[in-house]
């Protein structure tokens, strides 16, 4: 149909309810002077094609003026915040993407079809018409066919399509009588518009202004105005039952104005496509010829690549996002992580590499923040969109494998199947771990990692058996043991409903790395290559979580002597006592040469935690060791002491000085 309006879709209006509320009148916003001829040309087309007409209404919202990428043309956009904020909301669940990229692995062809002007296929209801009022340099305007930027407007035209698609109800007296209908008002609106017109150019008559013939135009109703009114518009409110011989036209959803579906074969595709146009002609629903795929082999939807191989992101969308230079402020950064978030489906371990980029803050863009790990985090993470594999459809026919992943900052899980004897990545997922989840264990991070996976690709994996891969047998006792306590307990009543196979990896297995797609990278090797995309800690804006400084890796061969501490303490108000304990070691041994433990009397976690490890240098210096190797699970305590967290508390310092004393008297410490 080109750039020409299409006809209004049967049986369907746009009403606005309010609740009541008295109507809200603006003033309009200043229009720069070199933008009022492109705002006349753009308001004199919607006046043309009857998308709008002049407004009497008590009603006006303000216009933004909006320049396309050309730097030239205008878009133009009207703040509806405040008639949004008060309008009520039609309750109707909008598809999502993940639903409407599945159940494809039986389709060979593919058509991808593009609905004609979208929301101005839907007419106005009178009410409407005059609480879409907006108001401009130019003048004061109503909307006679469904704009952008109604809250309402996304769920009224994904009812429309679902109804399309589907066939709940019908017009009263069926689609066939409504179409005569509208066929009569349309002929009689032709003929009233051919008279105002030929008025309009009669030579006896004083000249016009610019816009008075077109208010001539809009002072009478029109006759498909008068039947919008009437209770026949709105079949969604008579509820008649659809009694088409059509529909339904096909098994799966859209989303708004895009339509994607396939087929086995050319024949069974070219079949289902006529009956959806039919369909489409008897809702009168327009295509857009232009912007639609017809049986392909290959089709975009949502920016995405589909095809029979799998689903891919579109090849322009990712180029763009590969040819970023690093951004200049967080504002930037935020736009990259955006654009990329999209795509995390086809990036293995998105939220490990992008930590670093959400940790950002405006402080770190000034003169001697320190940039480097976002730096290059930005760089890998723009290498893995380039490097995006291409992802399976998910075959409910074949096993389902995982495999998960978990360090200090973030964790990940990879959906797979297998074909031609390769594992092949079906869906990645991941985030970054919250503050309470950092003091989890690593087994029990890469609970969270399954369960995450379980709950994303829920409408999938339902019912399946999964085979998960896991570096601890931690998960496999969770999902089976009948003794559990603590955070173990809420694990084992999630996991309950799914049937899980649980295979512990062991670091380095090769037969398990041969089994990933060429491009997978296989989790037991990802810490070793994590330290310089590691995000800033938590109270410190310049000083990185090291892996090599948070994990103890001593060669087999060490000979020396290992201090660990462990501490517990109860709140104050349950008594706000506590315990320490610290046990000496020498190694290659492991002889213990001193245990002790000591009970606290007034405390709290972190100065137990320094109590434990002072204690424990103390104990050593009184030995006569001068190396020493402090091991702890201290979050807080250990990493102040290296400098990883700040320390601004004065009881906390006083310890931390403390045990700079002490260590300095150590000739070796780590």
């Amino acid at each position: 149909m080109g750039n020409a309006l299409p006809p209004p879709a049967y049986g369907v209006v746009c009403d606005i309810d309010v609740q009541g509320h008295p109507p809200i009148r603006q003033k309009a916003r200043r229009t720069p002077l070199r933008s009022l001829g492109k705002l006349y040309e753009l308001l004199k087309g919607l006046l043309t094609a009857r998308l709008v007409s002049f407004s009497d209404s008590p009603w006006a919202s303000p216009i933004v003026i909006v320049l396309k990428k050309n730097g030239i043309d205008i878009r133009l956009c009207i703040d509806y915040k405040r008639v949004n904020a008060i309008t009520a909301i039609i309750e109707y669940a909008m598809p999502l993407v993940d639903d409407l990229l599945t159940e494809m692995e039986a389709y060979l062809w593919f058509c991808s079809l593009d609905a004609a002007s979208g929301f101005w296929a839907v007419m106005m209801t009178r009410r409407a018409r005059k609480i879409s009022a907006f108001v401009c340099a130019l003048g004061h305007f109503e909307w006679l066919r469904m704009p952008f930027g109604l809250k309402n407007a996304p769920m009224i035209y994904q009812r429309t399509i679902d109804n399309a698609l589907r066939g709940f109800v019908q017009p009263k007296g069926g689609w066939a009588n409504f179409s005569e209908k509208m066929r009569l008002a349309e002929t009689a609106e032709a003929e009233d518009k051919a008279g105002v017109t030929e008025a309009s150019v009669s030579p006896n008559e004083a000249p016009r202004t610019k816009f008075e013939a077109d208010r001539a135009l809009s002072t009478t109703e029109s006759a498909v105005a008068s039947l919008v009114k009437s209770p026949l518009a709105d079949m969604y409110s008579s509820g008649e039952p659809d009694e088409s011989s059509l529909v339904p036209v096909l098994d799966r959803r859209s989303v708004v104005d895009d339509i994607c579906f396939g087929s086995e074969t050319f024949e069974a595709c070219l079949a289902t496509l006529d009956r959806l146009l039919s369909r489409f002609r008897e809702c009168r629903i327009s295509v857009s010829f232009s912007n639609s795929l017809f049986v392909q082999r290959k089709v975009g939807f949502l920016c995405h690549d589909v095809s029979a191989a799998g689903i891919a992101p579109d090849a322009k969308k990712a180029a763009a996002v590969t040819e970023l230079s690093f951004p200049a402020s967080k504002k930037g950064v935020q736009s990259f992580l955006g654009a990329l978030n999209y795509y995390s489906r086809f990036i293995q371990d998105f939220a490990v590499y992008g930590a670093a980029l959400y940790q950002l803050k405006d402080a770190d863009f000034e003169p001697g923040g320190d940039l480097s790990a976002a730096s290059q985090s930005f760089a890998m993470l723009q290498q893995r969109i380039r490097d995006a594999p291409i992802l399976r459809h998910f075959d409910r026919g074949k096993d389902v494998h995982v495999t998960l992943f978990a360090n200090e900052w973030a964790l990940s899980s990879t959906l797979m199947q297998e074909h031609e004897g390769k594992l092949h990545p079906v869906r990645f997922c991941g985030r970054v771990l919250k503050d309470a989840d950092m003091n989890y264990h690593p087994a029990e991070k890469e609970v969270l990692a399954l369960l995450l996976v379980l709950k994303v690709c829920y409408t999938q994996l339902v019912g399946k058996s999964i085979r998960v891969y896991t570096r601890f047998s931690t998960l496999e006792w969770v999902h089976k043991s009948k003794t559990l306590f603590g955070r173990a307990t809420q694990f084992a009543v999630l996991l309950s409903p799914w049937h899980l196979v649980v295979e512990r990896v062991k670091e380095k297995d090769c037969v398990f790395a041969q089994l990933l797609q060429a491009g997978l990278t296989s989790f037991v090797d990802l810490d070793e290559s994590l330290a310089s995309v590691a995000p800033p800690s938590k109270g410190s804006a310049n000083v990185r979580l090291d892996p090599h400084l948070l994990y103890a890796r001593l060669p087999t061969s060490y000979s020396g002597h290992v201090l660990s501490f462990d501490v517990s303490a109860k709140t104050e108000t349950h008594g706000g006592y506590g315990s320490c304990s610290w046990i000496l070691r020498k190694l290659p041994e492991w002889t213990i040469v001193i245990a002790v433990s000591a009970y606290l009397e007034a405390t709290t976690v972190n100065l137990a935690e320094y109590a434990g490890m002072n204690n424990g240098v103390s104990a050593a210096l009184g030995l006569a060791i001068t190396d020493l190797v402090i091991v702890g699970d201290s979050r807080l305590a250990m990493q102040q002491s290296l400098g990883v967290i700040a320390c601004r508390k004065e009881t906390l310092m006083t310890q931390l000085n403390h045990h700079r004393e002490l260590v300095a008297k150590l000739r070796l410490v780590k």
